[in-house]
């Protein structure tokens, strides 16, 4: 019989409406050496705030825990953000850990012939539902489905190091602020959520994940 896991770090949704371009400090990056155009785009509607949904479960016989550095191996980079703001220290929710999903049924003694079929992994920093920052990486499949408005989030695009980053940045029923990021990246793709940090924490966070020299 098989066991079934829950999938935690799940698909971020909102409601979209109107965007507006509001172009971000753009010496936030200044003293930090890299190059780069940021453009923060705000979400001047309302929207849905923090809601989830996520694959009901996956098999836990097909998961294949992995350390962090393997992960790393996996997706041939460094998915951890050199740069954290202040206070946030990782935390997972996640209780099944990282790693991926192979179908692995009868060849268990050798995985690496079997297929990946799930290899979305969310690092999660802070814990606390009110402030905390999200990375969550997929090299197949990233929170996709009806209900995942950022995936048909346009805007403007920032640039960094010559890679095209796509940031929003929306107010929730609170007043608190969320800040959204998605690329692709050496064919790994991001999504960098960030709750009640500022500005600035939320985009040296994600400019350095393209710091030169932290590859795995």
């Amino acid at each position: 019989m098989k066991r079934f896991a829950p999938i935690a770090g799940c698909a971020l949704a909102f409601l979209i409406a109107l965007w507006v371009l509001q172009k971000a400090n753009k010496d936030v990056l200044a003293d930090e050496g890299y190059d780069a155009e940021i453009v923060m785009n705000e979400i001047s509607s309302q929207h849905t705030g923090d809601v989830y949904y996520c694959i009901p479960c996956l098999p836990i016989d097909d998961f294949v825990p992995m350390r962090a550095d393997e992960l790393c191996d996996y997706y041939g980079i460094n998915i951890f953000p050199p740069f954290i703001p202040d206070g946030l220290n990782l935390s997972n929710d996640n209780s099944v850990g990282f790693g991926i999903y192979k179908n692995i049924i009868g060849i268990k003694e050798d995985v690496e012939k079997s297929a990946v079929y799930w290899d979305q992994n969310a690092i999660i920093y802070g814990g606390d539902e009110q402030r905390y920052l999200r990375v969550t990486v997929a090299k197949k499949y990233l929170l996709t489905g009806p209900n995942f408005a950022v995936g048909g989030l346009e805007g403007e695009k920032s640039a960094i190091h010559g890679n095209e980053v796509l940031m929003g940045h929306c107010v929730d029923e609170n007043g608190g602020d969320i800040y959204y990021a998605k690329w692709v990246y050496r064919d790994v793709q991001f999504l960098v959520t960030g709750r009640n940090v500022s500005e600035s924490e939320f985009i040296k966070t994600v400019a350095s994940i393209f710091a030169s020299g932290r590859d795995c």
